[in-house]
């Protein structure tokens, strides 16, 4: 034989011992969790889920209390025993995973039960429950002692036939064993499988109901394990085209079983099959219930099948097609294409690199008959689902971008969701957060390709600052003072001031001059280093003005009467005013003083003022005091456009013509003049700083006689 036969010979020897393998691992039951077509019957998920779970008292759950209750309703696991039974029972039934306890071996009077409702259908026409029962035997009066019961309603209070069974503690329950532990006398029977024929309440909503009691006294303690599953009430047949075999096989949990050739075993083997022969199942449960069964010997064929739900590098999920003309499809075995394999039903497997695999199917019918399939699938590199964000603040827009990258594709849908309860769809959406907090953002995309991606990331939202200010005077005229009280965690970058419309860019400390009576609106907008902005705004109310002024006479003061009469002209209602005349001796009223001058001059006259609303105001003038007959150069003038010393000259009655130059104190010319342009303070069209100046005056006086001045003037505002 060539290398290449027998190469063939045993890829097929191969091929059968995996398919053998696969038949028993499926299809022996006592080796396997049972299949139930009613999720969670058998507590298969790990938790109580469809089930409802009642708390209460003896005798049978008085006052009962709707809840799951830890140690009274309690999930079992493992290969434990029951220590209340000699370790005999099994915590867990045989061929499961999971089971219920019912109860515990405290006392107190407790009653517990669990119930659990389906739909009737086809499938789910056989109901088959699984159980064992621990009571201790007090030896009190059947009312009072520890009890298990199982009911089965059709409707609310309608039970079903063959759908009740209760048991008391007692010495002679038949099926019960009767030990002592620990000084105590309890009664237990091994788990034992009741199935239900529920195919006469076809369309309608079926409630199991298993209820444990500690005995009514209060001291003796009663606790059941239970399991169950549905199934369809069919015979099973293992029949394949060109088997010279066949097996059929009865439902699960009845107590005896009659077949029309007088066998009397659950599975019925027959040999030479011939296609078209009908065979019968008498089944009787063990409440004495009977129900005859019909099957139609006929091969069974499967035609393997399955499609891919995404074809992406990350995952690939493959859902099951195929079918089956008798019984079920109940077993699968895939091969990925890159040595990966699974028994599941609807898989979902990781590739690593993408490209073309050949991904192959065994699907097995619950006999053992099976098919192959072989599909060839393409995988696309998968996307990968990034984010970004900006802003940071609550109760301001954080503005996100996706920046997911997907290789040879395109994004065609978004979801987001915030961390706060909220979501979005749009590519690039802006949210706001309510409050400040740490918030978890997940963003799961799409590709044009059909693959997804998600991504999370958390991000910090920080308290806003809390915008807050006060004025410190509501005077017209004058400066009012404003004041940030503004707090955050966060340092305040930036304070915008707004006075009626005019915005101003300062500091924590604002003052602003009104010159309008009446409501002045006025607000601050802050900016901490984050970004974050807060805002607040008050009103103010100007009604008392004050503007502090006075005037003199006569307007040109010489030495042969060195006499100003000052006229106080102040707006508003002064409460307090204050004269600093300086060198200048002040008599007569104080509101307008008489000033006489001991020589020439120049002599700065300042009045503060004060009205009832407290508004202060101040001015300050300068008043010369020219020597007769002579050249009089002040030494300094106070250019504020009032009208009074606004503009620096030589002073005299002999004066016929002269020119002025003014230099700063850098010695650059910044004014030239002459007797009809004297300075006016001003220095290329703005106002020159205050302080000190050079002068240079050169002219001739009445008699053409030429002088010369120089010296220091000093501008004061």
């Amino acid at each position: 034989m060539s290398k290449h036969g027998v190469s063939a010979i045993r890829c097929i020897e191969f091929y059968l011992l995996i398919i053998c393998i696969i038949v028993c691992i499926y299809f022996y039951p006592a080796q396997s969790q049972q299949n139930s077509y009613c999720t969670n019957s058998g507590f298969e998920l790990g938790n109580f889920s469809n089930w409802t779970g009642y708390t209460g008292d003896c005798c049978v759950l008085l006052n009962a209390v709707n809840g799951i209750v830890t140690g009274r309703h309690t999930i079992m696991s493992g290969n434990g025993t029951d220590p209340n039974t000699n370790n005999v029972v099994k915590v867990v039934a045989p061929g499961t995973n999971y089971s219920a306890r019912l109860g515990n071996q405290n006392v107190g009077a407790q009653s517990e039960q669990l119930t659990f409702s389906f739909l009737v259908t086809p499938q789910t026409a056989l109901f088959v429950y699984r159980y064992a029962v621990v009571l201790e035997d007090p030896g009190h009066s059947p009312s009072d002692q520890p009890r298990f019961q199982i009911r089965v309603y059709d409707q609310p209070t309608q039970l079903i036939g063959c759908g009740q069974y209760s048991v008391v503690a007692s010495g002679n329950i038949q099926r019960f064993v009767t030990t002592t532990v620990n000084g105590r006398t309890v009664v237990y029977k091994d788990w034992s499988a009741v199935g239900i024929d529920l195919s006469a309440s076809m369309g309608n909503t079926i409630t199991i109901e298993f209820t444990t009691t500690d005995c009514g006294i209060g001291g003796h303690f009663g606790y059941a394990y239970i399991s169950a599953y549905c199934s369809p009430l069919s015979v099973e047949a293992a029949y394949c085209i060109g088997n010279y075999s066949a097996m059929l096989t009865a439902p699960a949990g009845f107590a005896s079983y009659v077949w029309s050739t007088g066998d009397t075993t659950q599975s019925l083997n027959i040999s030479n099959p011939v296609n078209g022969t009908v065979y019968q199942c008498t089944l009787t449960s063990f409440t004495g219930c009977t129900v005859t069964l019909s099957t139609v010997l006929t091969p069974t064929t499967v035609k393997a099948g399955f499609t891919t739900a995404a074809v992406c590098l990350d995952y690939v999920s493959f859902i099951d097609t195929s079918i089956t003309n008798n019984s079920s499809v109940a077993g699968w075995l895939w091969n990925f294409g890159d040595g990966a394999t699974d028994s599941s039903m609807h898989p979902v497997h990781t590739y690593q690199v993408p490209g073309n695999y050949n991904v192959t199917l065994i699907a097995i019918s619950s006999g053992g008959c099976h098919d192959t399939v072989v599909q060839q699938i393409t995988l696309n590199n998968a996307p990968a689902a990034y984010l970004s964000y900006t802003g940071y603040c609550e109760q301001q827009e954080v503005n996100f971008t996706n920046t997911s990258v997907t290789p040879n594709a395109s994004v065609i849908s978004s979801h987001w969701l915030f961390g706060d309860g909220d979501s979005a769809t749009a590519l690039n959406p802006n949210h706001t957060y309510a409050t400040e907090g740490i918030y978890p953002v997940i963003l799961t995309i799409q590709s044009s390709d059909g693959c997804f991606d998600s991504t999370l990331q958390y991000i910090t939202i920080y308290n806003k600052p809390q915008a807050s200010f006060y004025a410190s005077n509501q005077c017209l005229f004058s400066n009012v003072n404003f004041y940030s009280t503004s707090i955050g965690r966060k340092p305040i970058e930036t304070y915008l001031w707004n006075f009626n419309g005019t915005n101003v860019l300062g500091d924590s400390t604002m003052s602003y001059v009104f010159t309008t009576a009446g409501t002045q609106h006025v607000s601050l907008q802050i900016t901490n280093v984050l970004g974050c902005v807060a805002d607040t705004a008050i009103e103010i109310t100007l009604t008392d003005t004050l503007k502090a002024s006075f005037n003199y006479t006569p307007t040109h003061i010489t030495t042969a009467l060195p006499v100003a009469y000052i006229i106080n002209t102040s707006l508003g209602n002064l409460s307090y005013y204050v004269w600093n005349t300086g060198a200048a001796f002040a008599t007569g009223s104080n509101y307008n003083p008489t000033l006489n001058f001991e020589t020439y001059g120049s002599y700065p006259v300042q009045l503060y003022a004060e009205n009832v609303a407290g508004c202060k105001d101040s001015v300050l003038e300068i008043i010369e005091v020219a020597p007769l007959n002579g050249i009089y150069i002040p030494n300094a003038f106070t250019p504020q456009g009032d009208l009074v010393n606004d503009f620096f000259k030589p002073q005299g009655e002999a004066i016929k013509e002269y020119v002025i130059n003014i230099y700063n104190r850098w010695g650059q010319l910044i004014f030239e003049g002459n007797i009809n342009q004297p300075w006016n303070g001003m220095y290329l069209n703005k106002q020159a700083l205050k302080g000190n100046y050079v002068y240079l005056i050169t002219g001739k006086d009445v008699f053409d006689t030429p002088f010369t001045k120089t010296g220091s003037i000093m501008v004061m505002r």
